[in-house]
């Protein structure tokens, strides 16, 4: 008789991190849908929490019933279970849930104060099913993302890549690019077809013989391919990519590369920050200059890469050089 596994190996893998993790912070920020507050709670963190103190952030409030939202706060708190409604559009976010939380750590952080400890900042875990905004709020408490602002979007979907993104221990290739499947749905295995996707994509950008290896025993070019087909998955028609060449070798560095640049065939298009000039010249198709946060320029490869231009963005002088459409930069002095 064949043998069932009820419950995912991911999951159980981040059950066992919030346990090791959790002797390490002060508080549990667990965060639900404010539509179905009590289903979309997950009992096993209340177990792996164990006596840490909590907060139950209610999120996504501007698409509940207002007077269902107020019932559920008062259970709750009936319940002795500390609790905010949150939208996150709001552009007070950040300082509501740190002033909960130093009411809540009220006594601790006076026993600190009374033993002599310095003021430190509040260390937290944040945890909730998919889909409940838990990047969103970090994004917003971190000051890594700006409420109240609207933004023109012609993109059906965005994948973006930050610098250094963690990656879990004792997970495989293929086990990292399942994770997309896993998003915005409750489920517990993959189907068929969802395997299949991953394999072509696997193919595709040339890592399918490392599918059962773990993430963290790739390389750097490897583990960016694995983002890429990450992204390939997601179906996002826009790439976000800060530094995605760095800390690799010329030759991985170029394969990387020419793979973002023949995404344009398949309707993707590609943003990347990038700081060596003579590469972005001879991949990019258009350019924006950047000097302290403020934008210099937008244009393309001729208009952007003239002396002038170049030096207003760096403060230094440079020689280019144009051989039948390969541009190269060179610093003068």
């Amino acid at each position: 008789m064949a043998t069932i596994q009820w419950f995912p190996g991911h999951m159980a893998k981040a059950l066992r991190q919030i346990r090791e993790q959790m002797p390490l912070v002060d508080i549990l920020f667990e965060l639900v849908d404010a539509r179905v507050p009590y289903s979309s709670q997950n009992p096993e963190v209340a177990l792996a929490a164990g006596e840490k103190p909590k907060l139950l952030i209610m999120t996504k409030t501007d698409l509940a019933d207002q007077k269902r939202l107020n019932e559920w706060i008062k259970y709750f708190e009936q319940h002795n279970q500390p609790v905010l409604a949150l939208d996150s559009r709001q552009n007070n976010v950040a300082k509501v849930v740190t002033a909960k939380s130093k009411e809540i750590l009220k006594d601790k952080l006076a026993e600190e104060k009374a033993k002599g400890m310095k003021k430190r900042p509040i260390r937290a875990m944040c945890v909730g099913v998919p889909n409940v905004g838990k990047s969103t709020l970090l994004k917003i408490i971190t000051k890594n993302i700006r409420t109240n602002c609207k933004i023109q979007n012609a993109f059906k979907n965005i994948f973006y890549l930050p610098q250094n993104p963690y990656y879990p221990k004792d997970i495989t290739t293929f086990d990292y690019l399942s994770s997309v499947f896993y998003k915005n749905n409750w489920k517990w295995f993959l189907d068929k077809d969802e395997k299949e996707k991953i394999d072509n994509v696997l193919k595709k950008v040339e890592l399918y013989e490392k599918k059962n290896l773990d993430i963290e025993n790739l390389s750097a070019g490897e583990i960016q391919k694995a983002n890429i087909a990450l992204g390939l998955l997601s179906g996002a028609d826009l790439f976000l990519l800060d530094e995605p060449a760095s800390n690799m070798d010329l030759i991985n560095e170029l394969k990387i590369l020419t793979m973002l640049k023949n995404l344009t065939k398949d309707g993707i298009t590609s943003v990347l920050i990038m700081h060596n000039l003579n590469i972005a010249a001879n991949f990019g198709d258009n350019f924006i200059g950047i000097k302290k946060g403020e934008k210099i320029i937008q244009t393309n490869k001729d208009e952007f890469f003239k002396k002038d231009v170049l030096k207003e963005i760096y403060g230094i002088d440079f020689e280019i050089v144009n051989s039948g459409g390969k541009i190269y930069v060179q610093v003068l002095g």
